[in-house]
């Protein structure tokens, strides 16, 4: 995995309880649940994440240049304090349901910046909520 994809999926060396970088092939080995509350992401190796809906502060999507046989896009949650990120790979089971949790609950969500980032082949970034937005 590129180094400016590790830094960017962990916030740089000084941060604390970032996601690990995502493996290819992992979209299969990840299950994504959302409920009123959270978002919990579980992998098969037993290593659980979630994170509050009252404390999620941006989405973002993550590209890579490692498709179409190995993932390439991952969702990106983070906390309002960036300390916490939980990462989800496009195609993982649960994905579509928190895609379409987020339109519904995130006023603001750019599904134009979904489209390009879903358009994109090489590796880039791209912040599809933050909730330091504008609410209007």
């Amino acid at each position: 995995m590129p180094d400016w994809l590790q830094r960017l999926l962990h916030g740089g060396p000084s941060s604390r309880g970032g996601a690990k970088p995502p493996q290819s092939g992992v979209a299969a080995l990840v299950t994504v649940a959302v409920t009123p509350d959270d978002i919990v992401v579980s992998r098969t190796e037993g290593k659980r994440d979630r994170l509050l809906w009252s404390d999620l502060g941006a989405v973002g999507i993550v590209t890579t240049d490692a498709g179409p046989f190995a993932s390439d896009l991952f969702w990106l949650l983070q906390s309002r304090d960036r300390r916490h990120s939980v990462t989800v790979p496009l195609g993982a089971d649960g994905e579509h349901d928190l895609l379409l949790t987020m339109q519904a609950r995130l006023k603001g969500f750019d599904n134009m910046a979904v489209v390009e980032a879903m358009s994109t082949t090489g590796n880039a970034g791209f912040t599809v909520w933050d909730s330091s937005w504008p609410n209007d």
